[in-house]
């Protein structure tokens, strides 16, 4: 399908003004730093036009939020792959009427914790669930209150926990002595060590961020792409060349530093925290609030005020191994765990020859002839794309579940081609949904500026080139 509607989004009313300078239309509990504007009259114009004429609608969302530029509070204290664009989250959250400005917001695909942040700073009570324990870790860290004044004694602390002496013992990280080089396990190891004997559980995880960010810096991957690739020699990285031998203890301080700098500048966004609260290791089964422990029960039904998330993308990134070096290190999940953990994720990309050798129906026509055809000359690629959709079924079925009727769920994918197959994502989402009373209200389309998903990840998996930003409204019954 040809993008060929195009559609000229106004800045919404922000021509020469800085965020600071403007205040909200109509009624929206937020900050007025972090939320300058609301966005009602121009998602109502968009639900109008989609509903004029029955198609997608081509967007840019930079535009469209055109006052947020740059660095925003705590976005980018670590790397994460394909994260979503702060811009989006923000557009529908500034929507009082698409999103109850009290209400509470899920994201069950939180990655890096972007939905998470906007949440917070929209005044809301944000739930996040991830199966990746990195992404919880980074997610709470990046939407939690810190005395930020304490940081830096803690810091000092930390130095001079530094033992010196006996070797230390590295934890399980994946092929460890290819990837560091033994001075740079050795600091490291003594850092961790250093870490953990923190008292306090929140204290630890804010180090432990900076020390995940200092692992990936300081191995020999290159830092420009998001899975483990063994860097060339002459790298540069943020206008610095990567050395063999690097100083593991001063690009620890400089995370950390960055990282202090950003909380500071998400804490003066926020006027007060909201309650943010992890509610899961699966998307499929948001559970009963109860930090990492989780709680064997499931949420309630009919509980969430909305929804917005950016599920994985059918056979386009390998999250779990692009985070396994600091899996490792943090001691979130050893290399044994690892293929546990890419086990349980939607989207993974390895099966058995006997899931392959099993073609699979998904239910959805369209999406079936596809995968017959995939399978003539891949069978993998084809139990990986109907796998994908059978769960993305459990997820929208479980999205569904806790959704309030007549609220609203906001979802971010990409088309994509397997063995030269155009698998057109958003429609079979589209033709899931109605399955559980979730009516689509609207289809934009942004272009991908970033490199994260613009790289082919496979040789049988294409290039995703836009985003398609679906939202739903869950059907009233009765």
């Amino acid at each position: 399908m040809k993008l060929a509607i195009m559609e000229s989004i106004s800045s919404l009313e922000v021509v020469n003004r800085s965020a600071s300078e403007i205040r909200p239309r109509g009624v929206i509990d937020t900050n007025d730093l972090a939320y300058p504007v609301s966005t009602s009259r121009k998602v109502a114009e968009l639900i109008a036009r989609y509903e004029d004429i029955s198609d997608f609608i081509e967007v840019s969302f930079r535009e469209m939020v055109n006052w947020l530029r740059g660095e925003r509070a705590t976005h980018y204290i670590h790397p994460y792959p394909a994260k979503l664009l702060p811009q989006i989250a923000h557009f529908f959250l500034a929507d009082p009427t698409l999103f109850n400005p009290k209400g509470v917001i899920l994201d069950p695909f939180c990655g890096s914790g972007t939905v998470a942040l906007e949440t917070v700073l929209s005044g809301r009570k944000a739930y996040w669930a991830d199966v990746n324990p990195l992404a919880r870790l980074i997610t709470r860290v990046k939407t939690s209150h810190y005395d930020l004044s304490s940081v830096m004694d803690i810091h000092t602390a930390i130095k001079r926990r530094r033992v010196t002496g006996p070797e230390i013992v590295a934890p399980d990280v994946v092929n460890l002595t290819f990837w560091y080089t033994p001075s740079t396990i050795d600091a490291l190891s003594r850092l961790k060590l250093a870490i953990e004997a923190e008292a306090s559980a929140a204290t630890r995880d804010w180090f432990m961020v900076a020390l995940s960010a200092t692992a990936r810096l300081t191995s020999k991957a290159d830092p420009r792409f998001p899975v483990p690739v063994k860097r060339k020699p002459g790298v540069v990285f943020k206008g610095k060349e990567l050395v063999a031998e690097p100083d593991v203890y001063s690009i620890f301080d400089e995370q950390l530093f960055a990282l202090l700098k950003r909380h500071q500048n998400f804490q003066s966004l926020v006027g007060r925290f909201p309650e943010t609260y992890c509610v899961g290791n699966d998307a499929r089964a948001i559970k009963n609030i109860d930090g990492e422990a989780f709680s064997d029960a499931a949420i309630p039904n009919d509980s969430v005020d909305g929804i917005i998330t950016s599920p994985p993308y059918a056979s386009a990134q390998k999250y779990i191994r692009s985070s396994s070096l600091s899996l490792g290190w943090l001691s979130l999940a050893s290399t044994d765990e690892l293929r546990l953990l890419n086990g349980r994720s939607i989207g993974r990309e390895r099966f058995s020859k006997a899931h392959s050798d099993v073609l699979l129906a998904t239910g959805i026509p369209a999406a079936d002839r596809v995968i017959n055809l995939v399978y003539e000359t891949n069978r993998n690629r084809a139990a990986i794309a109907s796998h994908y959709l059978l769960e993305m079924r459990d997820f929208l079925a479980e999205a569904a579940r806790v959704l309030k009727p007549g609220a609203h769920m906001v979802i971010v994918v990409g088309n994509n081609q397997i063995c030269g197959q155009a698998f057109e994502t958003s429609e079979y989402l589209c033709s899931m949904a109605t399955l559980f009373n979730l009516d689509l209200k609207l289809k934009l389309v942004d272009t991908i500026k970033g490199r994260g998903l613009l790289t082919k990840r496979h040789a049988t998996a294409g290039v995703i080139t836009h985003e398609w930003i679906l939202l739903f409204r869950k059907r009233c019954l009765g």
